[in-house]
Order: C-alpha cells, then structure tokens, then sequence
C-alpha cells in the first residue's frame, strides 16, 4: 500500500521508490522459497539454497571489509582521482577548454562521475576483484 500511495504522489522513478521497489520484491522471493517448501521434492532444495545462504554471511562480511580496505588504498594512491593535478588532469583540463568536438580521451573514472570518490573507489575495487580488469584511469 505503501508503494502505491508513494507512485501517486511523487512518481514512480525517485529514489525511495526504487529502494521501496527493491525491498518488496526480496521480500516476494524470500516467500515464494518459503511455499514453495510445500512440495517433497522442492523442499530439499529450498532448504539446502537457505543453508548455504546462511553459511555465507561470514564469507561475504569478509569480503566487504577487504573491498573496503583495497578501495582505500586506492584512495591514498590517488588512482582515478580527478582532482589530482598530474599530466592526464592537464590535458582532460586542456581539450575542455578548448572545446573541441572530439571526446577527450583518458577522462578518470568518467563512469564514477556522479557518485563521490568513496564510492567510486568501492565499485572500481568490486569490478577488479570480479575479473573486469579496466586499468584505464591509471
């Protein structure tokens, strides 16, 4: 109801709905593993998805306190930093203000430019350890 009422009044694409969104629908998987343990031969492996899940949870707080740790020593190695001043930054600076049609090339974590460097720093670090290699900001 909650969603609903929040879609008419301020539409349906602000940030809490799409948190709101999110929420309902880990809530509607959560229940359907729950009736879907109704069935013999589903229940089994419902049952062993929520142990595994559950034997996770000490995996994945390690994980994030590594991602964490590892994005901060980007952040001290200023990797992709767009405010640090070295020869990329000049030459970013340089095609800006000349104003040229061509794209400027070797722009630092262009695709983090909305987000802070935090965060930034984080999902550079989550795609490195997922295998996506991009090294283009360095």
């Amino acid at each position: 109801m909650l969603n609903v009422i929040l879609q008419n009044a301020g539409g349906s694409f602000g940030f809490g709905i799409k948190l709101l969104m999110s929420v309902i629908i880990l809530c509607q998987i959560m229940k359907t593993f729950f009736f879907l343990r109704i069935f013999e031969s589903l229940s089994y492996l419902v049952t062993m998805i929520k142990q595994v899940i559950y034997d996770l949870k000490v995996f994945v707080f390690f994980y994030i306190i590594l991602i964490i740790l590892f994005s901060q020593i980007f952040a001290v190695l200023g990797v992709g930093n767009t405010s640090r001043d070295d020869g990329t930054l000049k030459q970013f600076k340089q095609d800006i203000e000349s104003g040229e049609e061509n794209e400027p090339e070797n722009f630092p974590n262009e695709e983090y430019e909305k987000i802070s460097l935090f965060f930034g720093y984080i999902f550079s670090t989550l795609r490195m350890s997922l295998g996506d290699f991009d090294f283009e900001a360095s």
